[in-house]
């Protein structure tokens, strides 16, 4: 059983550092190690290059988004033959048991999705993301309902393995054989919300997604976009809108018209473009709501 751990890397060198030492550090099974940057402009790729003789490493020559960047490791997969790949966010630490739980599911369950547990770095009894209640994709979307649950008392109401609508993309592992017969996660995105969007494709197909409860990871998350926080919000808005506009077919008008009010956008855009105002969140919201109508993915520009 070949294993291929897939880890991006864009202009953060230390964080980077340390969820690889952790990896190397706590899985035990036999793996290969690729790390993919993503087009860094802070010299952070040769930096890692030189300090990790022994993982492979590769350079992207440009910086496409999440999918995108593992794209480059789903493909080096398929050339080489793995049977899965572990997909992993740079931005967080394992442990002993987190690989080891995912792949007792994989071998117990079958062919899926199997997600991990994330928990806030600040507070690592804390859970960040343990996904929602329901597996059922015809109701709305229930992302992350244990979110600020402490982790005790979630395994006494959930202790076995969860079918859920999506998993989170920070930590999951899935067979080769999936991607290979329905393709990846789509790279217009460029972030957030990639996986959902592919739980959600795959679920129609007969792949379903898992939390596995003693699969565990701690996320310090989005630490990309530390400097950039508008960013998130900007890309988190966009994507939603395309997302409920594939799997719920609410029209992104509709949509805009009835969680921000369409006169309120452009009463908003007015408002900035004459008065020259500082561009905030709530710019950048209604920005996504503009270039969601027009159609505009993929990365901002």
């Amino acid at each position: 059983m070949k294993i291929l751990i897939s880890v991006l890397n864009y202009n953060n060198f230390k964080i980077t550092c340390l969820c690889l030492d952790s990896i190397i550090k706590n899985v035990e099974e036999e793996y290969v190690l690729l790390l993919v940057d993503n087009n860094s402009t802070d010299n952070s790729y040769n930096l890692l290059k030189n300090k990790y003789k022994n993982i492979i490493c590769l350079s992207s020559p440009k910086n496409g988004g999440y999918a995108a960047g593992h794209k480059l490791s789903v493909n080096y997969g398929i050339e080489n033959k793995f049977d899965l790949l572990w997909v992993l966010n740079n931005d967080l630490t394992i442990k002993k048991t987190t690989l080891k739980e995912l792949l007792s599911s994989h071998f117990q369950n079958g062919l899926g999705i199997y997600g991990s547990i994330t928990l806030k770095s600040e507070n690592p009894d804390i859970i960040n993301f343990a996904g929602g209640k329901t597996e059922d994709i015809s109701k709305p979307l229930d992302y992350n309902a244990f979110e600020d649950w402490e982790l005790v008392e979630y395994h006494k109401q959930e202790p076995n393995l969860r079918p859920v609508q999506s998993i989170e993309g920070s930590s999951f592992l899935i067979p080769f054989d999936i991607i290979k017969k329905h393709g990846f996660m789509r790279e217009d995105f460029f972030m957030y919300g990639e996986e959902t969007d592919y739980c959600y494709r795959l679920n129609k197909k007969g792949v379903k997604s898992y939390i596995v409860p003693r699969s565990i990871v701690v996320h310090k998350g989005a630490e990309s976009l530390k400097k950039n926080r508008y960013l998130e919000k900007y890309y988190r808005r966009r994507n939603f809108l395309f997302f409920e506009k594939s799997h719920y077919g609410i029209p992104i008008l509709k949509n805009i018209s009835i969680k921000s009010g369409l006169i309120n956008l452009i009463k908003y855009f007015f408002k900035f473009y004459i008065k020259l105002k500082t561009k905030d969140d709530l710019y950048y919201i209604n920005l996504a709501n503009f270039h969601a109508l027009i159609n505009r993915k993929g990365k901002l520009k």
